[in-house]
């Protein structure tokens, strides 16, 4: 064997074992007493978590797949971002020009990213509006290995797709086809026009709007064979609307993003968000959704902001679509979710990790500790304490730090990915072993 780790506590598939696990050949190759078996290193990990690496579904979509242009973060940079914060795939969408076929793009855009990424990852296809050219690209892009869309903001005008774009593209993808939205992208367009410049973040995005959006979602679901996951649930009323919603037509998802699980309205200065951070009691319901298994998936909603983009204030033109969170993926999960008593590591495993790679079509493959899973591996000190001097941020372009005035307790000792080790004590020690992964859906 290559390495084993001994004595930890293996937490995969909503599952906590006791027993030690060894990796060959940069897979899972045996799980269980391994005190007989010799090995090139054995790690021990009495006391530690052995989590699976977390896949996030939820990038926001980079500029051209790469950076956000006014930070200058490129993609190799975000995927070093990842593997700080226990991430070992991602998915990001691309966005292409509709005059370019999706092989050519998405290929082009593969080898562009592939040198310089610390951890794997893939992409969706990003869809602003509906064509034949459109569905022709979407067809393209699922024959290499890129299954799943996401519908976003459009650039014209700053208009947002309706539900009625959304029913239009849902209705034409296939069965095996995953789609991503966001409630604050396909809310109604009047409402948000006539608030684009008055009023406040909760004026803007009230709850009751994002309410409605879940409510319609059995409509525009209708005769559709698809999944639609909406990544950014943010109030108790919007959980509520989704259970009823996804009771109506099981194809109906949800994922929380990082944000809402760490700020509430109480956090004293609040970023300029979409959604807009919500009430404690918001908060806690979308702990207990994905706790009950309501809520899907956790996704980050990253995506490269300085401090002063971060902050920037009520104007409806410098409010942001998600926020620099990927570093602090699993430590916020582990410090606010696990050791605050609000989620089980078991939840976590599943949350983070099995039910993205599911949607994404990759488990057990990844996401997964079993043997003949990848060995991404995550190596947690559940008990040590973090505090915010460790964590001040240095970056010239300072980026916003989540948890920038607070201490939190679970601590990443190291990250494996594909058996080697790329990360330890949270400094990144192998910045170009990421690879592309082609994608084939199996969503029953």
């Amino acid at each position: 064997m290559d390495i084993i780790f001994t004595g930890g506590s293996i937490v995969s598939d909503g599952l906590e074992i006791q027993a030690d696990l060894a990796i060959r050949d940069g897979a899972v190759a045996a799980i269980g007493k391994l005190d007989e078996l010799e090995a090139k290193e054995r790690i021990d990990c009495t006391g530690k978590l052995i989590l699976p690496g977390a896949v996030d579904l939820g990038l926001n979509p980079l500029d051209d797949g790469s950076c956000d242009p006014a930070t200058k973060e490129e993609f190799s940079k975000t995927t070093e971002k990842a593997v700080e914060g226990g991430v070992t795939t991602i998915i990001t969408a691309v966005d292409l020009p509709e005059n370019e076929t999706a092989v050519d793009g998405l290929l082009r855009h593969r080898a562009e990213r592939e040198s310089g990424a610390a951890v794997d990852f893939g992409f969706h296809l990003f869809l602003k509006d509906w064509s034949s050219a459109r569905a022709r690209q979407v067809k393209e892009a699922a024959s290499v290995g890129c299954p799943s869309i996401w519908i976003g903001r459009a650039d014209t005008n700053q208009s947002l797709p309706s539900p009625v774009l959304i029913h239009a593209v849902m209705r034409q993808l296939s069965d095996d086809t995953l789609a991503i939205t966001r409630p604050y992208d396909a809310a109604f367009d009047l409402y948000l026009r006539k608030h684009m410049t008055n009023g406040t973040m909760d004026e803007v995005m009230p709850e009751w709007l994002e309410k409605s959006f879940f409510n319609s979602l059995p409509s525009i679901m209708e005769n559709c064979q698809g999944r639609l996951l909406v990544a950014g649930i943010s109030s108790r009323a919007a959980v509520e609307a989704f259970m009823a919603a996804r009771d109506a037509n099981g194809r109906v998802l949800a994922a929380a993003t990082l944000p809402h699980l760490f700020l509430d309205s109480s956090s004293g200065e609040l970023p300029s968000v979409w959604p807009p951070i919500r009430t404690r009691n918001d908060q806690q319901a979308i702990y207990s959704a994905i706790e009950e298994g309501v809520i899907t998936a956790v996704v980050s909603s990253h995506k490269p902001r300085t401090v002063n983009q971060t902050f920037a204030g009520d104007k409806q033109a410098e409010r942001n679509v998600g926020m620099s969170t990927l570093h602090h993926f699993l430590p916020l999960l582990i410090s606010e979710g696990i050791n605050k008593f609000r989620l089980m590591a078991t939840t976590v495993s599943l949350a983070a990790c099995a039910d993205p790679a599911k949607l994404a079509g990759l488990y057990p493959k990844k996401g997964s500790l079993q043997v003949g899973s990848d060995a991404d591996i995550v190596l947690v000190d559940p008990v040590q304490v973090k505090d915010a001097e460790w964590e001040e941020d240095t970056s010239p372009m300072e980026f916003f730090n989540l948890f920038r005035t607070e201490s939190w307790q679970g601590v990443i000792e190291g990250v494996w990915l594909r058996g080697a080790r790329i990360a330890t004590d949270g400094k990144v020690t192998d910045k170009g072993s990421g690879h592309f992964l082609e994608r084939r859906m199996a969503l029953k």
